[in-house]
């Protein structure tokens, strides 16, 4: 066959598809249709195309930090393909977990199911059960939803891959609800925009608390949790308030007796916020720990389970007490140890609000006072009865080495030394 022939052949064949392609009566098409020719189908048809190509990555672009989550790479091991902790954004249904699920999880844990349109499902980790409260998240079961979080590689036991909601040095995880647009964040899901947020209870007590900022406090503890940069509340007794940068003291029951735990306050949230409390307050002061800076949201007054003398009771306890034997020949072997005596005052000097003393602890059997200590002891309010020669005190305090001093004769002396925290008369 011949080059022309062929050419010849070629054109037939366009003219005749040409012909088939327009619309005609014999053909079923409407006579009064404008016939599409085939560039202009070819034409429509490629803009479909690049048009649901730009929508795909559209869809896929990186929002706020967070690379969108493709299944076919993400569901592998974190080891195999280095991907972990990456923060990723996925599409899906949230669903409940199946019994599996809960029966790995125990009573740990929050985690629920994600599934994709194709069927294709991933493991979420929302929370902590003895911290968190998954009333937000039961909201959202069955609906579309977009899932800011961290990859943490591909379950051993479940098969799919896994992300995590709560990160405490990156509060932007959320939950974005696709037909409101709404977010919740992964701190219990808190709306930002209500300004509500969930608190921790340093006391390990399960307790709910409405105020102007606070909605409801959980139990904090668990062994493996962190509790830097978290949301955090401490509730006791005020035993000693400092100026800022400023510590608070405050006194907590336990099941053996009484404890002090100490709240380094770096900064307040705001200049309002003030710790003006004084000892026997019973407070809850809520803050958050942000590295190694307490951050102060708020205090107000509570209830507690005890009284201050319970307490004060309780602290006496731990005065042990000492022979005026055993002061005089170890000074520098019980010195800073709590210790308690009882004795005769023999001469008083008062400076302000300081009071020295000579006191004479050791009783004979005849009932006469002698071994002299000296004592030094500041008063904690002028209401205090003033302290006498020859009155009867006990005396608990610090044992502090050894006092010298000349006395009016010019001789040098030196006695055991304490410094009392409390003093009683008899």
């Amino acid at each position: 066959m011949t080059k022309k022939k062929i050419v010849t052949l070629i054109a037939m064949w366009i003219s005749l598809f040409m012909l088939s392609s327009c619309g005609s009566s014999a053909g079923g098409g409407n006579p009064s249709e404008k016939p599409e020719s085939v560039n202009e189908k070819n034409s429509l048809e490629a803009t479909t195309v690049i048009q649901e190509t730009e929508t795909l990555a559209e869809d896929h672009q990186d929002i706020n930090g967070y690379r969108y989550g493709d299944y076919d790479i993400f569901d592998s091991y974190a080891k195999d393909n280095g991907l972990g902790d990456t923060k990723i954004y996925i599409d899906g249904i949230l669903k409940e977990p199946t019994e599996k699920l809960k029966s790995m999880v125990a009573d740990k844990y929050f985690v629920y199911l994600l599934e994709q349109e194709d069927g294709k499902q991933w493991m979420v980790f929302m929370g902590y059960k003895p911290i968190h409260s998954e009333s937000l998240i039961k909201e959202l079961v069955g609906k579309q939803v977009r899932v800011f979080a961290i990859y943490q590689g591909k379950s051993e036991k479940m098969l799919i891959p896994s992300v995590q909601m709560v990160n405490y040095t990156d509060r932007s995880s959320h939950i974005e609800e696709k037909e409101t647009g709404k977010k919740y964040y992964n701190i219990d899901f808190v709306d930002d925009e209500e300004n509500i947020m969930d608190w921790c209870d340093a006391n390990n007590k399960n307790e709910v608390i409405y105020s102007q900022r606070f909605k409801k406090a959980n139990s904090l503890r668990s062994e493996d949790f962190d509790v830097n940069n978290f949301l955090m509340t401490s509730s006791g007794m005020v035993q000693d308030v400092s100026e800022a940068p400023s510590t608070i003291q405050l006194i907590q029951r336990t099941k053996n007796g009484f404890r002090t735990q100490e709240v380094v306050i770096n900064k307040f949230l705001k200049d309002s916020i003030n710790i003006d409390y004084i000892n026997g307050d019973k407070v809850k002061v809520y803050y958050l720990v942000d590295g190694d800076n307490t951050v102060v949201i708020g205090t107000r007054s509570t209830k507690l389970d005890f009284t201050e003398s319970e307490v004060l009771k309780d602290y006496l306890k731990s005065f042990k007490g000492i022979s005026f034997e055993k002061l005089a020949r170890n000074p520098d072997r019980i010195e800073g140890k709590k210790v308690k005596v009882t004795g005769e005052v023999i001469q008083v000097l008062e400076e302000d609000d300081t009071i020295y003393l000579r006191v004479n602890i050791t009783k004979s059997k005849y009932g006469i006072y002698k071994d002299t200590i000296f004592v030094e002891y500041t008063k904690e309010s002028d209401d205090e009865d003033r302290i006498l020669e020859d009155d009867i005190i006990t005396i608990y305090g610090e044992a502090s080495g050894l006092y010298s001093y000349e006395s009016v004769t010019g001789s040098d002396v030196t006695l055991p030394y304490l410094v009392a925290e409390y003093i009683y008369r008899k």
